[in-house]
């Protein structure tokens, strides 16, 4: 095993061979391999309670007309691939070997692959979706590729200060009284990377239309919109139902809104009137 470096994503701590080259994303989320945030040394990776992994890399793999041919360790079990990148597992999902023959995309699929994995089982979603924190609330824009989920957000940003903590892929977990929204190295198509959470104040699903509505979605209609927008771990089992039990109680914790606008300032003050009515901005 070569040397690892220590990354905190969320509040959990993954190792990752230093062989591994990562996107830029990544810079921002380095840890410490010396003491962790509450200051206590860190002891065996299995014995820490907030680790979930460490990666190596695979060495040795030669490409031979075209193919690349490497040996895995028998202990491994699953096999997650995408884009050129191979990820072994071991049975516990808590050590792998990967090797890389295509671009990041592909190395950044597996590895968001295996981290939620874990945190799935820890009440964590990972959601189609912007993040933006504005007078510490957190707002989620969800909606398909295409629907101005990156361009609400800075809409927020230009007339609101808000600040964009994940342009397309936004995790949210469950704390004891509500829930979170976190950045995370995987940001999807956008830009916006930020190592911060917030305390979310509502979920908006975004429609495009030529003028600006807004209504409070309720029932099966609320059930259905967020769950097309929630990424589901189905190669996990029992992945699916863990996803299902966390996203009923977001549904039961937080408003969920249906804005139908266009690209304006006006989406934004119909919005914001909304939330603060409501008391969800302060």
């Amino acid at each position: 095993m070569g040397e690892k470096k220590f990354y905190r994503v969320l509040t959990y701590s993954i190792h990752l061979s230093s062989d591994i080259l990562l996107s830029s994303s990544w810079k921002l989320f380095v840890d410490s391999p010396g003491e962790d945030r509450k200051g206590e040394m860190y002891i065996g990776m299995s014995e820490r309670n907030d680790y979930l992994f460490g990666v190596d890399f695979m060495a040795g793999a030669q490409v031979i007309h075209g193919a690349s041919h490497s040996s895995m360790d028998g202990a491994f079990r699953h096999v997650i691939a995408a884009g050129g990148s191979v990820l072994a597992v071991s049975d516990d999902w808590r050590q792998g070997q990967i090797l890389v023959m295509g671009e990041t995309y592909g190395l950044q699929t597996v590895l968001d692959h295996l981290f939620y994995t874990h945190v799935v089982q820890r009440q964590v979603l990972q959601i189609h979706s912007s993040l933006i924190r504005v007078r510490n609330r957190g707002i989620l824009f969800l909606g398909p590729s295409g629907i101005g989920k990156t361009t609400q957000a800075e809409l927020w940003h230009t007339f609101c200060g808000a600040e964009i903590l994940n342009g397309d892929m936004a995790f949210v977990q469950k704390i004891e009284h509500g829930f979170l929204g976190w950045g995370s190295p995987w940001h999807g198509s956008s830009h916006y990377c930020m190592n911060a959470s917030v305390p979310l104040c509502a979920l908006v699903v975004l429609k495009q239309d030529k003028s600006n509505h807004l209504r409070l979605l309720e029932g099966f209609e609320k059930v259905t919109e967020i769950s097309k927008n929630i990424f589901y771990p189905m190669w996990l089992e029992g992945g699916t139902e863990q996803c299902v039990e966390t996203l009923d109680s977001l549904l039961c914790s937080l408003p969920v809104y249906e804005l139908s606008c266009r690209p304006e300032e006006g989406a934004v003050i119909l919005l914001e009137r909304e939330l603060e009515r409501n008391a969800l901005l302060s």
